[in-house]
């Protein structure tokens, strides 16, 4: 038989017509038809909508839809199985469910069996209504407690300030929950590899081993040799033999392969290949596979070139997909990246972490970082190293190439009457506003700088914010 939920159309039904929304969905195991009708009446009457299965088999398949439970009632006789299993399979597919069992045995084995397998509670038939009610309205209100507990503790916890990062955290939370494939899109030096050893360590392959290979970086034939064992497009390699290739290595652990998109295309069709295969085997036998890209799904061809990436390929590796933003995307992440990286590199070097000024922190938050993470750590390595006083400045940044600090003995630009600093970075956000007609975002790559920081220095210098600007006039000297 398959499940019925007619008991709860019918119950929405009515309270669409009375005006009210079902809060709460009972999902109702049991193999005796009379009682279920019974136990269903009485939920319809109270505004509980109740989804019946009664076998193991249904249960099954009903835990395994995307239909929304609030809690499931368990009878522990069903017919071709137990309800201890349908508890354990509850658990398995919906952590988040609370299970209630309502049965006719009252033996203390069953009961610590019950318990044991996750049920919340353990009732025994006959049950009053009342009991039963508070009973399962205790459990749902418990569990949603839980649920925003855990979720608001999470966000507390959350180091990351900006919402691009914190849903990329967000989404690489929901990979490791499971054993699927996992693609992680971002520009070069985001910190892709970060995130693939945080999946990892968060999944439940934490104590199995984690395998990098880097397609960029070395020959392709290594690179086929490294993965397969074998080199695809020379096939009379003496070297194949000698080789154990790393998908072999890795069986029970994490395989994480940096720019796929820069393997070939026979080592492309050949991964393909082995994805399809390794959806079949268990998770001892198996190797979770994450990869990296810096190119999004529009650069990809029907005939993968050099550079690029098979569509197939693409879909079966990207079955959970974590887009990692760039440090452009996620400036209020940099004083907390700064801390880090400074506090790392002041213990690798032996040296007393210094003080970042205010003036030198708002120049990090407004640089555009083409080179993200690695060049945030090469500017700050080279200011700690430059920096006297132990106290990183805006002198300590002048490299960034974004405003370059002149010294006081340095004379100014006599010809257009410009005496600091400040006053030629007005000017030539004037002049390339006024060349873009006002458009910020084109001024922005104009002076190649975020547009936030066209936005910032607009504040800054108290210029106009709609209206179209116009560069003073300098009076001509005498």
């Amino acid at each position: 038989m398959r499940p019925t939920s007619h008991t709860a159309e019918k119950a929405r039904e009515a309270e669409v017509i009375e005006g009210k929304k079902t809060t709460q969905t009972l999902l109702l195991i049991d193999g005796d038809a009379t009682s279920s009708a019974r136990i269903s009446e009485m939920f319809e009457n109270h505004h509980v909508a109740c989804v019946t299965c009664s076998s193991l088999a249904d249960a099954t398949t009903m835990l395994q839809q995307e239909q929304p439970l609030d809690a499931a009632l368990v009878d522990l006789t069903l017919p071709n199985g137990d309800g201890i299993e349908a508890i354990r399979m509850a658990r398995k597919t919906r952590p988040d469910l609370p299970c209630i069992v309502l049965s006719a045995r009252s033996d203390i084995p069953s009961v610590v069996l019950a318990m044991k397998a996750g049920a919340v509670d353990y009732l025994t038939k006959p049950c009053r209504t009342s009991t039963l009610l508070s009973t399962i309205t205790r459990a749902i209100d418990d569990q949603r407690h839980k649920t925003h507990t855990s979720h608001a503790s999470a966000q507390r916890r959350s180091r990351w300030q900006s919402a691009a990062m914190r849903q990329a955290m967000m989404d690489a939370r929901d990979a490791a929950k499971t054993c699927s494939p996992v693609m992680l899109v971002g520009p070069a030096g985001s910190g892709k590899k970060s995130i693939a050893q945080w999946i990892h360590r968060k999944s439940s392959r934490t104590n199995q081993c984690f395998i990098t290979i880097d397609a960029s970086h070395i020959p392709q034939t290594r690179v086929e040799q490294e993965l397969f064992g074998k080199s695809l497009t020379n096939q009379n390699d003496s070297t194949r033999a000698h080789v154990t290739p790393k998908i072999q290595a890795c069986m029970g652990g994490t395989l994480y392969i940096e720019n796929l998109q820069c393997l070939s295309t026979k080592a492309q069709a050949e991964l393909l290949e082995w994805i399809k295969q390794n959806q079949s085997a268990s998770a001892e036998k198996s190797c979770r596979l994450i990869t990296s890209v810096v190119a999004d799904i529009q650069h990809l061809q029907p005939n993968a070139r050099a550079g690029q990436l098979r569509p197939d390929l693409w879909y079966a590796a990207s079955v959970y997909r974590v887009n990692v933003p760039g440090l452009a995307q996620r400036s209020q992440d940099i004083p907390r990246l700064c801390e880090n990286i400074v506090s790392h590199i002041c213990a690798t070097h032996h040296i007393r972490v210094p003080g970042i000024t205010r003036k030198a922190m708002e120049l990090l938050c407004d640089y555009s970082w083409p080179g993200n993470i690695g060049e945030l750590h090469s500017v700050l390595e080279h200011a700690i190293t430059h920096s006297d006083d132990r106290l990183i400045g805006p002198s300590d940044l002048a490299h960034l190439n974004k405003i370059q600090i002149k010294q006081p003995s340095e004379s100014p630009n006599q010809d257009s009457g410009i005496e600091s600093i400040e006053a030629l970075t007005r000017t030539s956000l004037i002049n390339a506003l006024e060349a873009c007609q006002g458009n910020r975002r084109r001024a922005a790559k104009r002076l190649k700088v975020s547009l936030r920081t066209i936005y910032n220095m607009i504040n800054r210098y108290g210029l106009p914010k709609k209206q179209p600007l116009k560069r003073p006039k300098i009076p001509a000297s005498s």
